[in-house]
């Protein structure tokens, strides 16, 4: 339940991780290992353990917090697998294969005793015992990273730190096939002579070896804490996935045996000293057997990995894509400059771009710094020194200014020298759309509320200011855009625009102006009153409710007919029943306001009367959905 708790916890960490990487620098990796992994032990202070094939997968994320540095963490989990050989052990160590106080009552006949005693030996030959077992594992490392070449796709990475690993599912050991037992007995009887003429003449009788026997449990090992390294090589696939292929090493600090299972033998006799027992019964009868690292036959175990991993990591986040320097080999122009062409394009189609590049390098020598004028179809011939920085401005009349920086790279070239590079940068030209909202006798009008609405996009609002005048932001998208004017007292005007795609076409500034007619039809947020399927009021719908209501208690002579209206999804008698719904909402709050309901009525027309082409089975974006779930305000006078 520990071991769960604490995966749970990795769990958790590792997602906060992965959620909080979206800045620059940011990397996923996953990886799998194949070396040897072993547990590392010596046999009676004898024989050492043999390391066996073993295998791991492991995932995390880096964040480089610098060009080259970085940490590292994640999780794993790596399977461990070793063995240790007894060759021979004749030597009747007393601790573990002498088992004394045994009493056979075969020769009572002859010595007037009911019992005679003997020491039961055994021995063991070619003895091999396989451990086994999977380790979660959590690293936590310094990296470092280094690339090279013009395109800057290959490069090393090195790695030092340390690394939890928790013992799971299952630790186990294994008496291989072919390790064999040896029975004897030793009579404590001098000079025993056996009437048998088969029998043995002396006091040592074998009774046979067993190869066919076989042990295997559970083992009890503690969690390690290792100092853990690696290093390997990068391969860049694309701007954002990395292939890696390399080596680690970890070494475990601490002794992971069980501190409860230091002090029994790896093998028990039985404890039945007491009954008449032939010992030849004990050949693999009666005997338990507790593995090497159960047992004091090991004092100290550690873990110890080493071997080959193949990965990727995938950059998360950005990428800086604004400047795409791609390196060609030629002759240097003269000694400590060099030869760059400049393009400029379009960041959306690439279409080459006819403007004015201006270079204005601080610490740049007389010469370098200058203003330059592009063309589609050719490119600017710059003087520059390799690994400096450049600063650009680039002017497109009528669009903003673009900024940005460039690094020149070295490339090797003739004579080991750099060569010539093409330098393109990507200029995103964003127009603006001017506005400029009238009523029928040409005066403007202020205020107005206007909404930019652009295809298969999110609505965006602005308001005219004194002269009737608005201004969007640089637009991102080049498509159709909708807009709508919106003002109490005057009916809903629109317009579209679609700005071009081709940079070729493109302007920096697109002209609508609208027209306003006065009415006695008020739209109240027609756009957003009411969400899907939902009649009750936002609170920005109660706002404007109070100035109507303010108007009407000015103006007792006046009444208010509301219409509701819902958009086209659902059925016709649900619909009806939603839009008398909103209107009822709209003329219960106007009455709880003051107005009297002799002077307010409602009604609803369901989807009959939308204010676009969303009718039934239309197919229409949430935005045009939305324009028809509203009430109307008729008014008249009494």
């Amino acid at each position: 339940m520990k071991n769960v708790k604490t995966i749970l916890i990795i769990g958790l960490i590792l997602s906060a991780f992965i959620a909080a990487a979206q800045e620059k620098g940011w990397y996923l990796t996953a990886a799998g290992s194949l070396g040897a992994n072993n547990y590392r032990y010596t046999l009676d202070n004898k024989n050492h353990s043999i390391p066996q094939l073993g295998f791991g997968g492991n995932l995390g994320v880096q964040y480089f917090f610098s060009r080259h540095w970085g940490l590292a963490t994640g999780v794993g989990i790596s399977f461990y697998n070793s063995k240790g050989n007894y060759a021979n052990s004749w030597d009747n160590d007393p601790q573990h294969y002498a088992f004394e106080g045994m009493y056979d009552d075969d020769f009572r006949y002859l010595f007037g005793d009911d019992y005679t005693h003997y020491t039961l030996r055994l021995g063991l030959s070619d003895w091999t015992e396989v451990q086994q077992g999977y380790f979660i594992e959590i690293p936590l490392m310094l990296m470092y990273q280094t690339k090279w070449g013009a395109s800057q796709s290959w490069g090393m990475y090195f790695g030092v730190g340390a690394k939890a690993q928790i013992p799971v599912i299952s630790q186990t050991y294994k008496v291989n096939t072919g390790s064999e037992l040896s029975v004897s007995a030793y009579y404590e009887t001098p000079d025993l002579v056996l009437p048998d003429p088969n029998g043995p003449d002396v006091s040592w009788h074998g009774y046979g070896v067993n190869d066919k026997i076989t042990y295997d449990g559970d083992m009890e090992v503690k969690t390690s804490f290792a100092l853990s390294g690696k290093i390997g090589f990068l391969k860049t696939l694309s701007p954002r996935v990395d292939l890696t292929l390399g080596a680690y090493l970890d070494y475990g600090l601490n002794n992971i045996k069980n501190g409860n299972k230091t002090e029994g033998a790896y093998l028990i006799g039985p404890e039945n000293n007491a009954k008449t027992i032939h010992p030849s019964s004990y050949v693999g009868d009666h005997l338990q057997y507790n593995g090497y690292l159960n047992s004091h036959a090991v004092d100290k175990v550690n873990l110890l990995a080493i071997g080959g991993e193949l990965g990727v990591r995938i950059r998360l986040g950005k990428l800086e894509t604004e400047v795409v320097v791609i390196p060609e080999i030629i002759e240097p122009v003269k000694p400590e400059k060099y030869a760059y062409f400049v393009r400029v394009v379009d960041s959306l189609t690439l279409e080459p771009l006819a403007t004015r590049v201006e270079m204005n390098c601080t610490d740049c020598p007389a010469g370098e710094n200058g203003t330059f004028n592009s063309s589609k179809d050719s490119s600017i011939t710059l003087r520059l020194r390799p690994a400096h920085t450049y600063p650009f401005r680039i002017t497109k009349s009528g669009f903003p200014d673009y900024t940005t920086e460039v690094i020149t790279s070295t490339v090797p070239g003739f004579a080991n020298v750099p060569g010539n590079q093409n330098i393109t940068l990507k200029v995103p030209l964003r127009p603006v759309i001017k506005g400029n909202v009238k009523n029928t006798k040409n005066n403007p009008l202020s205020g107005v509320e206007i909404s930019l609405l652009p295809s298969g996009g999110i609505r965006s609002k602005l308001v005219t200011d004194n002269n009737g005048n608005f201004t969007t932001m640089p637009l991102d998208a080049r498509t159709r855009y909708q807009i709508i004017a919106v003002k109490t007292g005057y009916d809903t005007a629109r317009t579209e625009i679609t700005i071009p795609v081709s940079a070729e076409e493109l302007q920096p500034v697109y002209n609508v102006m609208l027209e306003m007619k006065p009415s006695k039809k008020i739209i109240l947020s027609a756009l957003v009153l009411f969400d899907f399927a939902k009649f009750d009021l936002r609170p920005e719908a109660k706002r404007d409710i109070n100035n109507i209501v303010s108007m009407m208690k000015e103006n007792p002579e006046i009444t208010l007919t509301l219409d509701g209206h819902t958009d086209s999804r659902g059925s016709a008698a649900y619909n009806e029943k939603l839009s008398l719904q909103r209107a009822n909402a709209v003329r219960d709050y106007m009455i709880e306001q003051g107005v009297s309901p002799q002077r307010i009525r409602a009604f609803g027309w369901g989807y009959r009367k939308p204010v676009n082409q969303c009718k039934p089975k239309v197919h229409c974006t949430e935005a045009e959905h939305q324009e028809n779930r509203r009430v109307e305000f008729v008014f008249k006078d009494k």
